[in-house]
Order: C-alpha cells, then sequence, then structure tokens
C-alpha cells in the first residue's frame, strides 16, 4: 500500500483559517511520508487563544497563513464548527508528537527538539532510546530578531532534521518555523508543538478523561496554575464566541 500523504486531505474554512482534516492515523503517516520529501513546511495547531490573536493583532497573520498544515487543537471550537455544520474535529498537539515518536518508522526519522530544558530532553531521550533525537539548546526567552533567535535558527540548520519539534509557545514556535523557512531551510518538517514534551516527559499531565469529554480540558489547566491563565481563559478566551458570530454565524452558509 502506498504511503499516506499529509497533503491528501479535506480543507474546512473557519473563522478565516482553512484546516486540515483527515483521520488520526491518515495524518500521522502522511506527516512521516511528508517529512522526508524535499521542500520545507511547519504545522501549526491552532486552538481559541491563536484563533483570538489572529484576528485582534497578537500574531503575524501572514506568518500563520505561510503554515503547510494546520490542525484544529481545540474541542471549542470542534464544537462552534458544528453549529454551522462544519467538521473540525479535534486533533492536540500533544497527541500528534506522541504518535511520531511512536510510529513504526521513527527509527528511520531524524527528529530535533528545540525548547526543553537539557534535563528534560535527557528524560525524553531516555523515553525513546532507538530514536534519532537530537537536542537544539535555546536561551530562556528567546526575542526574535536577537543574536540568541539567529544563533538557535543556524542551530537548527545544522541538524539537517526531518521532523522538527519546535517547544518554545505560541507564537514564537511559528515565527522561528516560518524563520527557517526564510533562511534557507530546503527538506523536513517542523512541527510547532507547544507543551507536547512535557507530557511525554511527565513535567506536566493531561487533563483526566471526564475533562476532555466534557470539552474542559482548560479549566482543569485553569485550576492547576490560576495564576498563570485566568486572564487567558476567563478574559481573553471568551472573545471567540463574539469572533464566531462575526465570522461565521452572520455570513451566509452554504
Amino acid at each position: 500500500m502506498a504511503a499516506a500523504d499529509a497533503r491528501a486531505h479535506d480543507r474546512v474554512e473557519f473563522m478565516g483559517l482553512a484546516f486540515h482534516v483527515q483521520p488520526f492515523e491518515a495524518l500521522i503517516d502522511g506527516l512521516i511520508a511528508r517529512c522526508t520529501r524535499p521542500g520545507y513546511g511547519f504545522v501549526v495547531t491552532p486552538n481559541v487563544d491563536h484563533v483570538n490573536k489572529f484576528h485582534t493583532g497578537g500574531v503575524d497573520r501572514d506568518t500563520y497563513l505561510a503554515a503547510e498544515i494546520m490542525v484544529n487543537d481545540s474541542k471549542i471550537l470542534e464544537a462552534l464548527a458544528s453549529r454551522v455544520n462544519k467538521t473540525l474535529p479535534a486533533t492536540p498537539g500533544s497527541d500528534i508528537v506522541s504518535a511520531l515518536l511512536h510510529h513504526p518508522n521513527a527509527k528511520d526519522i531524524r527528529f530535533a527538539v528545540v525548547g526543553p530544558t537539557p534535563d528534560d530532553f535527557a528524560l525524553l531521550k531516555a523515553k525513546f532510546p532507538d530514536l534519532q533525537l537530537e537536542f537544539v539548546p535555546a536561551a530562556a526567552r528567546l526575542e526574535r530578531g536577537s543574536e540568541n533567535w539567529q544563533n538557535v535558527l543556524d542551530a537548527v540548520l545544522d541538524q539537517k532534521f526531518d521532523i522538527l519539534l519546535c517547544c518554545i509557545s505560541f507564537p514564537k514556535q511559528e515565527y522561528l518555523s516560518y524563520d527557517l523557512g526564510q533562511a534557507g531551510c530546503t527538506q523536513g518538517l517542523s512541527i510547532c508543538a507547544g507543551a507536547s514534551i512535557d507530557f511525554l516527559t511527565g513535567r506536566q499531565k493531561r487533563a483526566p478523561q471526564i475533562f476532555q469529554t466534557l470539552r474542559a480540558e482548560w479549566l482543569y489547566r485553569l485550576l492547576g496554575n490560576p495564576r498563570r491563565l485566568a486572564r487567558r481563559y476567563l478574559i481573553e478566551g471568551p472573545r471567540i464566541f463574539r469572533l464566531f458570530w462575526t465570522l461565521e454565524k452572520r455570513k451566509p452558509q452554504a
């Protein structure tokens, strides 16, 4: 059977973004196949916070839209899409990263990882001792355009990766992934992976199933770290409903 292709998918236009929709196993097989072909690209996984910032100036729109693949990472977006008869299943970025590292062909893939601390990378390496995992150190507070930023770009380019797990938080990971292409990267796939490595190493824990079923993983995270997340989830997050009404409910449906 021919390998799956990450480009063979449905596109769902929702809230100004074109989402890639494909069964999970086909998505993962397609990413594995895509990462060793000529040409560089990157993958973004929008959630409510990302979509809000996309429409309110919190992220450079052209950079975000340059992603080759865009996968929904929010059950809230999934639920809202269903209100206008669109199927947009949520596929957490952490599930994508875990599936890539556990894939039967993963041993043949060159992975580079940027973002975790050296200790966390050592935990990841110990968890996957048979994989080709290379660590790219990065300053704790990277600023786009700084000397440290350029150093990370150069270090990633030197790795000649097939898959880069870019874990330096939104939107810096998207900017770094974009800048790699601008810096001359010609092969490989960067996955904007957020806290995915933290879940794999046990640094963070996924919400219990009951929270996932109720589409309330955000609430579990909020309860675990209210000081850091209260503004995002209680003040900024609800803006998604106004945007949804403006962008989807008020326009004629096909």
